[in-house]
């Protein structure tokens, strides 16, 4: 039921009599809402929704809860759990009745390091609320407390944080206390904890046994299992007038939306956020460059929420377990990983911890980050790539990344560095040699960035350290793109235009430029190569649409393929295929290949559409001045037009 107030009442408010969500609430006590409780002790529970105004953007939902509450236990229960190796952690699970399916927290998978199979699956709840499992896995629930044991099948949710119960209940106010001689299945039932796994109908009832016990008026209920007495139902509690403050919303939607219109608009030049301007002042406090030029950064921490970094060797350790089976099952990419690792610690960029020199601080926990390879057969230079997790969370579930600050975004975007690339008759591009691994870590910070390694199971574990800026951090980006920023401010003096280039004409670590005249090419490839090398920096895979600019570079940094893919995997932000054919001096589209399967929807155009810098209209617009510069096909524009037509 729904009562709407006139719409002439200034807050437009909304009385629900029932409202059901499975969204977070937060607790955050309302004055208005603790005066309408004082008055009113006797009342129901009121909730009230706020539309959004311009003075208060955001949708808020309060809810008022008198003095004599009520609080509904779930059927929880502490179960045992089996990883991939048989070993058994404790999980708090939900035992739920109108679940058709067996859920389970992304977080407690990565805990256990299960084998996870493709499943694609689409949940719906109430108020047709949707949430998405790709993958699922298969393992072992056990009994703390009896001999029942059964194997069962989770889809894993990305994002799972249910709470239980709503609030914490004073049990020793109870006139009729639990029987101490019970094996309670949730000895903490009375506390709100986080939920890790939802054990559906599937074995619901199976799970029932005949003790039952009720505890009288205005309490719960017990009932046996095979996980031990679970404690059920309502109970009354006597406390101190709540409010609840739920906000409502959809950001990725929303962004998605935003971002596409925007696309559309005039470029506005961004406001650093707080910690955007406190990453520039520390990164500007703290850099240093060494004897031989190449610069040493400090990784920008959030100092309050590293504090609470936890434990991280043992799941690096069950990772790496996992991985070196599969790198014995396949020996030429073990091979491959192998002489990858070797070449990290042959170039300097990460050294071995000798346990009986690895003097830390309390207070400097060490984070171990687990790693793995992706294959990429269609690089020219590196085709296999070791990945380092550092967003791994440890057993406080806190990971290295929530710690980093990410930092602000310090280059032009690929669509204006891509116009400004062919204004020009004569371009360049290049890509910088392994830029991430050319900055160094200050040796302070290095024991956050660990990992675990040996290339055969008969030798003994060692501990690495990551003496450079790592691909995988949060960080990374911001501190190896702000060092060639800082690069070409501190050599502008000595390489005027290449500093020039530098400051405005990359992305991430590819150079994307056009100059007037073939002269200058070359004298702007040499100050180039010249200026980044002071750094340690390697510009390499030169190409050009000039023959005389190319046959002027060193032939070992020059780039022999015939295509280019201007929005590669590695950068931040990825955009819809864009590519630039050398031989005929032309932009290629890539069109997005959609499964058919599965439904076009609105959802699904806006977050290609959104994903995209390069827009075929965009780029055809702006090439009328060089409209030999570039070409797209007919079938590309239909494409862009589909994507508008379906949002309108």
């Amino acid at each position: 039921m729904l009562h709407r107030r006139s719409p002439n009442t200034p807050n437009q408010e909304l009385t629900l009599s029932h409202y059901t969500t499975n969204a977070q609430f937060q607790t955050q006590p309302s004055r208005a809402s603790i005066s309408q409780s004082q008055s009113q002790t006797s009342a129901p529970p009121m909730l009230r929704l706020c539309y959004a105004t311009s003075d208060q953007p955001s949708l808020s939902l309060d809810a008022c809860t008198p003095n004599n509450a009520n609080v509904v236990f779930l059927s929880t229960a502490v179960v045992k759990i089996a990883d991939s190796h048989g070993n058994t952690y404790l999980a708090r699970a939900l035992l739920d009745c109108c679940s058709e399916r067996n859920l389970m927290s992304e977080r407690l998978a990565q805990k256990l390091v299960l084998r996870r199979q493709n499943d694609p699956l689409s949940l719906k709840g109430v108020g047709s609320s949707q949430a998405v499992s790709k993958q699922s896995t298969l393992t072992k629930i056990l009994s703390r407390w009896t001999d029942y044991s059964i194997d069962l099948k989770f889809h894993i949710l990305p994002e799972f944080k249910p709470i239980a119960p709503s609030d914490c209940v004073q049990t020793k106010t109870w006139t009729h206390p639990i029987p101490s001689s019970l094996f309670l299945a949730d000895p903490r039932f009375f506390e709100p904890n986080q939920i890790d796994l939802i054990i559906g109908a599937e074995v619901h009832y199976r799970l029932l046994l005949n003790g039952f016990i009720d505890l009288g008026p205005n309490l719960p209920i017990l009932k046996e299992t095979g996980f031990g007495w679970i404690v059920s139902s309502k109970c009354s509690t006597s406390s101190r007038p709540s409010s609840l403050t739920m906000v409502c919303s959809n950001p990725d939607l929303e962004k998605q939306v935003a971002r596409f219109w925007e696309l559309e608009s005039c470029h506005s030049e961004s406001v650093l956020s707080v910690e955007e301007k406190q990453c520039e002042e520390y990164f500007a406090k703290t850099t240093i460059r060494d004897s031989t030029g190449r610069f040493v950064v400090r990784l920008p921490k959030k100092e309050a929420v590293l504090e609470k970094l936890g434990e991280s060797r043992a799941i690096a350790e069950r990772r790496f377990h996992y991985i070196e089976r599969r790198l014995q099952s396949k020996p030429t990419l073990g091979e491959s990983y192998a002489a990858f690792i070797r070449e990290y610690v042959d170039l300097g960029h990460m050294s071995v911890v000798d346990p009986c020199n690895d003097a830390l601080t309390a207070q400097a926990k060490p984070y171990y980050m687990p790693h793995h390879c992706i294959e990429r057969p269609e690089s020219t230079t590196t085709k296999l790539r070791v990945v380092f997790d550092a967003s791994c969370a440890t057993d406080t579930g806190i990971s290295l990344n929530d710690a980093l600050a990410v930092g602000p975004v310090v280059q032009d975007d690929l669509f204006s560095l891509i116009l400004r690339f062919r204004l020009e008759p004569f371009v360049l591009v290049a890509d910088i040699e392994k830029m991430y691994r050319q900055v160094l870590v200050h040796p302070d910070d290095r024991h956050l960035q660990r990992i675990l390694y040996r290339e055969s199971p008969t030798e003994p574990l060692q501990t690495y350290e990551l003496r450079t800026v790592t691909y995988g951090t949060a960080s990374a980006p911001f501190l190896a793109t702000r060092c060639l920023k800082q690069l070409a401010l501190e050599e502008e003096h000595r390489f005027p235009e290449a500093a020039k280039v530098l400051a405005i004409d990359f992305y991430m670590d590819d150079l994307l430029c056009g100059v007037a005249t073939a002269r200058e090419g070359i004298e702007l490839s040499r100050q180039l190569i010249e200026l980044l090398g002071s750094a340690g920096f390697k510009l390499c895979k030169w190409a050009s649409n000039s023959s005389t600019i190319i046959q002027n570079i060193p032939a070992e940094l020059r780039e022999n393929r015939s295509e280019f893919e201007l929005d590669s995997s590695s950068a931040p932000i990825k955009t819809l295929g864009l590519l630039w054919q050398l031989a005929d001096d032309v932009f290629l589209f890539k069109v997005p290949i959609w499964d058919v399967r599965v439904p076009i929807t609105k959802r699904l155009v806006v977050s290609h559409a959104e994903k995209s810098d390069c827009k075929p209209s965009k780029m055809l617009g702006a090439s009328h001045k060089q409209d030999c510069h570039l070409r797209a096909s007919k079938h590309v524009c239909q494409i862009h037009f589909l994507f508008v037509t379906l949002l309108l």
